[in-house]
């Protein structure tokens, strides 16, 4: 279907001179190849209801075309807080620990959902924008923000769930007690609405520290555990 019926020439506009063509070529005076566009259902003849679309063209002008409907990300902020039984522990660099320190941990954090070019299998994505934790003796905060956003936008990091696995995993770049660490972890899915539980662990922002080398003594860093609901 043509989108300015009438319009010969393809300037989006329809003239006299193309309203008296298509009239001849109704009349059978003229080809139907002399204006194609005045064809609408393209059944090679100009009829009557063509020739009152052409004439609202001309009088009204060629409608503009149809947008094209696009994904786009949730942009509101979501907020949540932090419940009974988040920590953070600090593993100090010999194995038998004698800097080791934890407490319970408190505070807020805040995702925006984006979901316009989530890969395939994905339950959730959400990028982290703000972190504001706190505990006796520590202090997780932003860090300055990377391409550690879900889509590789400017951010503090990313959460995200897959359906296959039923997994939920986080990396995020915050500061704790002045130093900027990369955390990286994982839970299994918790499908409450409105939660979000897991554990991740890290040490320099540069270094990959899973959870498992901290907790056997094979390296030194911070180990986080969160349970949270949205606010």
């Amino acid at each position: 279907m043509c989108s300015c019926v009438g319009d010969c020439d393809g300037n989006a506009e329809v003239t006299v001179n193309e309203l008296v063509t298509l009239v001849n070529i109704a009349l059978g005076n003229m080809p139907e190849s002399v204006c194609p566009l005045g064809d609408a259902n393209e059944d090679g003849q100009i009829d009557i209801s063509e020739l009152l679309q052409a004439v609202n063209n001309a009088l009204n002008g060629c409608p503009g075309p149809t947008p094209t409907p696009t994904l786009t990300p949730t942009t509101t902020e979501i907020r949540y807080r932090l419940t009974a039984g988040s920590a953070v522990r600090f593993v100090g660099p010999t194995p038998d620990c004698p800097s080791c320190t934890s407490a319970p941990l408190s505070g807020t954090f805040a995702v925006v959902r984006t979901e316009a070019d989530a890969p395939p299998n994905t339950a959730f994505q959400f990028t982290i924008t703000t972190v504001a934790f706190d505990a006796p003796g520590f202090s997780v905060t932003d860090a300055v923000p990377g391409p550690f956003g879900c889509g590789g936008e400017m951010s503090l990091g990313c959460i995200e769930a897959t359906t296959l696995d039923h997994v939920v995993y986080m990396f995020v770049v915050v500061t704790i007690n002045g130093q900027r660490v990369g955390l990286d972890g994982f839970a299994p899915l918790d499908y409450s609405p409105g939660v979000l539980n897991l554990e991740a662990c890290g040490a320099a922002a540069d270094e990959v520290v899973h959870c498992d080398a901290i907790q056997g003594g094979l390296a030194s860093g911070y180990d986080l555990t969160i349970f949270a609901v949205r606010e």
